[in-house]
C-alpha cells in the first residue's frame, strides 16, 4: 500500500477488481481479442556467473522488466481516495507464459510466488521476475585465451503465437546498470531484437563477451614459451659436459608436470590455437630428446668421422477476439458441456485416437559411457483431434483458437519408455495447449530426456554410436491410441552444437509390430576426435618413440638408466593426466594400445637394467655369446691358436651390449611402428554404429493349461513354462578331464540369464523363474533353462457372438534391457508345444490352418 491512501481504499479496490468484476486470470486481458496483447520487455543483466566451454552453457543472473495493459484492471483514481496503483501477487493476475527458449533445462515458469506486480489505475502492469538463467551458447575457443564469444538469450511466449501475444522491446533492450564485474569475462557490447520472422513471439538478447586474458598470459603462455626456449638451449650444452641428457629430459619432465598443473585451466574442447601450440612444444621436446640421444651415441664413438658426413654437416667449431467471447467459450466447453478430461475424446471409442508426433532436438547434453546413458534436451510436438473441444467460430465473434493449461484437458499418457529414471508425466503445469475450433489440439512439452543407450567404445575416440529414444503411450494399447509420425519425425532446426558429439543422421519409425503404441527415434552420433588426437594419441606415440631411443643411448654414457626410467615416469604422469578423459568401460582399442605402450616401457626398463648389470662385469665374454651376438668389434682371427686367443680376449661386455642395443633398437622400432599403424587403421575405420554381434537365444513355450479368460478385465491367465537355450562361452570344459562328466545343474541365480519377461502382462514386469530352479549346463557350453510360471496377459476380447465366439490372444515375451543388436530371440522347433496341455472344462484346442486355436465345444477361442 502506498503512503497517502487508506487501507480501506485498497481493500475496496481489490474487491471491485477481482470479486465484483469477476476477474479471470486465465483470460487474456484485452477486450478486443482480434488484436494481440503487446508486451514491452527489457532485460537487466546483473551478473555473468559462468561460461562452460564443454557443456556450451552460459549462466547469467538478471531480471526482466515486463509491461502490458490489462484492460480488466482499470479504475478511476478519485473514486478510491486518489489511489493510483497497487501491488498484486503474480499468481492472482494474468501473466504471460514467457520462458527461456534456449535454456539448458526443461521449461519453467518465471518468477516466484512472493513476487508482486505493480498495477496502475490506467491498467499498466509492470512485472519484474528475477532468475538465474542457464542458456545454450555455441562457443568457439580457437583463439583462447584471446577469444570473444557471442551468446544469445532467447525469451518466448511458449503457448501463444504472435497473433495473440506480441513481445516488443521497451527501452534499450539490455540494461547493464546493475552489472557486477566478472573475473573472467567482460561485456564488450550488447544487442536486442524482436524475431518478426517466426510464428512465435520472442525476443533475442545478444551478449558479446571478451575473455580477460591476463591470467592465462602470465600463468600459461609465458611459462610455455620459456620452456620452449630451454628446450632450444639443449643444443648449446656440450656433449662432454656429462649433463646434456639429464638437462633435456628434465626440461621435458618439467613440461609434463606443468601440463598436469594447468590442464584444469584449459578448455576441454578441441580446436584452440593454444592447444596446437602446446602439442608443438611437446613434439619439439620429444625431438630434442631424440637428437640428444643420437648425439651422445656418436659422441662416445672412437673411430674417425667419414668424409661425406664432414661435408654434409660443414663442421666447424656453434491470439485475436474479445475477452467476453473467450470467457463464454471456456464456460461452454468445460462447464455447460461437462467436459471430462479422464475420458478419451473420440465419440466412437471403437476407433483408436490418432496422435501425430514430432521430436525437436535442441541439444545433446551428455553421453555417459559408464552408465550407458544419453542425456538430450528437446520438446515434442504432439497433435490430435479432441471431438469434445470444437465449436463454431462465428458463434464466438470469430474466435478460432484458445490456449488451455494441459492440466485442464485430456492429454495422452505418453512417456519415455527407455528412460533412465521412473516413468513420469511430460510437460509442466504452466504449459498450455493450443485448441482450435475444429478440435485440433497441439501440445509441446519441453524436457531433458535421460534414455538408455548401448555404447560400444571399441573404436574410441573414432567411435560412432546409435541411440534410440522410445516414446510410448503407457496405459493404452494401439487399439485405443495410435501414435504416428507427423512430418519428418526428428527436427534438427533448433539443434545447438555439441563440443563432443555430432549428429551424422537420424531415423524415426512407428513400431507397428508391438501391441503398445510407440515411436522410436534413432540418433547416429559421431564423436569429435580432434581433442583426443591432439591430447592423448599423439603424446602416447611420442612417448613410445622415446622408449625406443633408449637402445640408442650408450651404456657408458652414465645416463641410460636415468633416461629410460624418466621416460617411464613421464608415461605414468601422462596417464594420470588423461585418465579422466578415457571411457571408464573396458574394451577400447586405444585402451589396449595404452597397455601395450606401458608394457613396452616396462620391457625397456628391464632390458636396460640387465644391460647395465653386464656392463660392469670384468670377466671375459663366453664364446657362444660372441657367436650369438655377431659382435661388430671382433678382430680378424689368425690361423694360429695364439693369435685366436689374443683376438677373443679383445671382445668386452661393452661390445656385446652395443650389439644388443643395435638389434633391440630395430626390433622395438618395428614393433612400435607396426602396432601404431595397426591401431590408427583400426581406430579410423569403425565398420558400423555400436558394432556388436547379437547373442542368440532359442526359445519355445510349453503350454500346460488355460486357467481363465476374464472377459471383463480382458485378461488371459495361463500356466506353462519356457524352454530357453543359449551357448555360454565361459561355461565349457573337456569332459574326460572330469571323469566323463558332460553336464551339471546350476542355480539360475549363480549364472547369467537373459532378462526375458512378459511384455503384455497384466501386472508390472517381474523376473521369470525362482531361486530354486536350476539350469542344465553341458560341456560344450549349451545352457537350457526352463522357468515355470502362471502368466497373466492382456487380451482384447470380442463377445459379440457369445457363446459361439472365438478369441485370439497374444502372449508376448521380450528381452527388456537389450536391443536386437545385443540379444536376438529365435523360435525353437514349433515355438508352442502342447504335449503337456491339461484337458479343459469349457474349451478345447483346435488347429485350423496356419494357427493354433482354443475352442469351446463346437466353438473356438483362438490362442496365438
Amino acid at each position: 500500500m502506498i503512503e497517502g491512501q487508506s487501507g480501506d481504499n485498497v481493500k475496496n479496490l481489490i474487491k471491485q477488481l477481482f470479486t465484483t468484476n469477476d476477474y479471470k486470470k486465465q483470460v487474456r486481458p484485452n477486450m478486443n481479442q482480434q488484436h494481440p496483447m503487446i508486451l514491452d520487455l527489457d532485460f537487466y543483466l546483473v551478473g555473468i556467473n559462468e561460461l562452460d566451454e564443454l557443456k556450451q552453457r552460459l549462466t547469467t543472473t538478471g531480471y526482466l522488466n515486463i509491461g502490458w495493459i490489462d484492460e480488466n484492471l482499470i479504475w478511476t483514481s478519485a473514486d478510491f481516495g486518489g489511489l493510483d496503483h497497487v501491488y498484486v501477487p503474480q499468481a492472482d493476475i494474468w501473466i504471460p507464459d514467457l520462458t527461456l527458449q534456449n535454456g539448458f533445462t526443461k521449461l519453467k515458469e518465471l518468477g516466484s510466488s512472493f513476487i508482486k506486480a505493480k498495477v496502475e489505475s490506467y491498467g499498466q502492469v509492470t512485472w519484474m521476475p528475477f532468475e538465474v538463467f542457464e542458456s545454450k551458447c555455441t562457443i568457439d575457443i580457437t583463439y583462447f585465451p584471446y577469444d570473444r564469444q557471442s551468446c544469445n538469450i532467447v525469451f518466448v511466449v511458449w503457448s501463444s503465437s504472435n497473433a495473440d501475444v506480441m513481445v516488443t522491446l521497451w527501452n534499450n533492450g539490455i540494461i547493464l546498470d546493475s552489472l557486477e564485474n566478472n573475473a573472467e569475462w567482460s561485456v564488450v557490447s550488447t544487442a536486442a531484437r524482436e524475431d518478426v520472422m517466426s510464428s512465435e513471439s520472442r525476443v533475442i538478447f545478444t551478449l558479446n563477451l571478451k575473455r580477460n586474458s591476463t591470467y592465462y598470459l602470465m600463468n600459461i603462455i609465458i611459462p610455455i614459451i620459456l620452456l620452449g626456449v630451454l628446450n632450444v638451449f639443449t643444443f648449446a650444452l656440450p656433449a662432454d659436459s656429462g649433463e646434456k641428457m639429464g638437462y633435456c629430459i628434465t626440461v621435458f619432465l618439467s613440461f609434463a608436470v606443468f601440463l598436469t598443473i594447468v590442464s584444469s585451466e584449459l578448455p576441454k574442447t578441441s580446436g584452440s590455437i593454444l592447444g596446437y601450440y602446446l602439442m608443438f612444444q611437446l613434439g619439439m621436446g620429444t625431438f630434442v630428446v631424440c637428437c640428444t640421444t643420437i648425439e651422445l651415441r656418436f659422441h662416445h664413438r672412437k673411430d674417425s668421422v667419414p668424409k661425406n658426413i664432414l661435408k654434409l654437416m660443414k663442421c666447424r667449431n656453434i491470439e485475436g477476439q474479445s475477452g467476453d467471447n473467450v470467457k463464454n467459450l471456456i464456460k461452454q466447453l468445460f462447464t455447460t458441456n461437462d467436459y471430462k478430461k479422464q475420458v478419451r475424446p473420440n465419440m466412437d471409442q471403437r476407433h483408436p485416437m490418432n496422435l501425430d508426433l514430432d521430436f525437436y532436438l535442441v541439444g545433446i547434453n551428455e553421453l555417459d559411457e559408464l552408465k550407458q546413458r544419453l542425456t538430450t534436451t528437446g520438446f515434442l510436438n504432439i497433435g490430435w483431434i479432441d471431438e469434445y473441444l470444437n465449436w463454431t467460430s462465428a458463434d464466438f465473434g470469430g474466435l478460432n483458437h484458445v490456449y488451455v493449461p494441459q492440466a485442464d484437458i485430456w492429454i495422452p499418457d505418453i512417456t519415455l519408455q527407455n528412460g533412465f529414471t521412473k516413468l513420469r508425466e511430460l510437460g509442466s503445469s504452466f504449459i498450455k495447449a493450443k485448441v482450435e475450433s475444429n478440435g485440433q489440439v497441439t501440445w509441446m512439452p519441453f524436457e531433458v530426456f535421460e534414455s538408455k543407450c548401448t555404447i560400444d567404445v571399441t573404436y574410441f575416440p573414432y567411435d560412432r554410436q546409435s541411440c534410440d529414444i522410445i516414446f510410448v503411450v503407457w496405459s493404452s494399447s494401439n487399439a485405443d491410441v495410435m501414435v504416428t509420425l507427423w512430418n519428418n519425425g526428428i527436427i534438427l532446426d533448433s539443434l545447438e552444437n555439441s563440443a563432443e558429439w555430432s549428429v551424422v543422421s537420424t531415423a524415426a519409425r512407428e513400431d507397428v509390430m508391438s501391441s503398445e503404441s510407440r515411436v522410436i527415434f534413432t540418433f547416429n552420433l559421431k564423436r569429435n576426435s580432434t581433442y583426443y588426437l591432439m591430447n592423448i594419441i599423439i603424446p602416447i606415440i611420442l612417448l613410445g618413440v622415446l622408449n625406443v631411443f633408449t637402445f640408442a643411448l650408450p651404456a657408458d654414457s652414465g645416463e641410460k638408466m636415468g633416461y629410460c626410467i624418466t621416460v617411464f615416469l613421464s608415461f605414468a604422469v601422462f596417464l594420470t593426466i588423461v585418465s579422466s578423459q578415457l571411457p571408464k568401460t573396458f574394451g577400447s582399442i586405444l585402451g589396449y594400445y595404452l597397455m601395450f605402450q606401458l608394457g613396452m616401457g616396462t620391457f625397456v626398463v628391464c632390458c636396460t637394467t640387465i644391460e647395465l648389470r653386464f656392463h660392469h662385469r670384468k670377466d671375459s665374454v663366453p664364446k657362444n655369446i660372441i657367436k650369438l651376438m655377431n659382435c661388430r668389434n671382433v678382430k680378424k682371427i689368425e690361423s694360429n691358436h695364439q693369435n685366436e686367443t689374443e683376438s677373443e680376449q679383445g671382445i668386452t661386455w661393452d661390445d656385446v651390449i652395443s650389439s644388443f642395443d643395435f638389434v633391440m633398437f630395430w626390433i622395438t622400432s618395428a614393433i612400435v611402428i607396426i602396432a601404431t599403424i595397426t591401431v590408427l587403421i583400426l581406430l579410423s575405420s569403425p565398420t558400423k554404429y555400436g558394432s556388436t554381434t547379437p547373442y542368440e537365444l532359442r526359445f519355445r513355450f510349453l503350454f500346460v493349461g488355460i486357467n481363465e479368460l476374464d472377459e471383463l478385465k480382458k485378461k488371459l491367465t495361463t500356466t506353462g513354462y519356457l524352454n530357453i537355450g543359449w551357448i555360454d562361452e565361459y561355461l565349457n570344459w573337456t569332459s574326460p578331464d572330469f571323469g566323463g562328466l558332460d553336464h551339471v545343474y546350476v542355480p539360475q541365480t549363480d549364472m547369467w540369464i537373459p532378462d526375458i519377461t512378459l511384455q503384455n502382462g497384466f501386472t508390472k514386469f517381474k523376473e521369470l523363474g525362482s531361486s530354486f530352479i536350476k539350469a542344465k549346463v553341458e560341456s560344450n557350453g549349451q545352457v537350457t533353462w526352463m522357468p515355470f510360471e502362471v502368466f497373466e496377459s492382456k487380451c482384447t476380447i470380442d463377445i459379440t457372438y457369445f457363446p459361439y465366439d472365438r478369441q485370439s490372444c497374444d502372449i508376448i515375451f521380450l528381452v527388456w534391457s537389450s536391443s536386437v543388436t545385443d540379444v536376438i530371440v529365435t523360435l525353437w522347433n514349433n515355438g508352442i508345444i502342447l504335449d503337456s496341455l491339461e484337458k479343459m472344462q469349457n474349451g478345447q484346442l483346435c488347429q485350423p490352418p496356419h494357427e493354433r486355436t482354443l475352442c469351446r465345444p463346437n466353438l473356438g477361442l483362438y490362442l496365438h
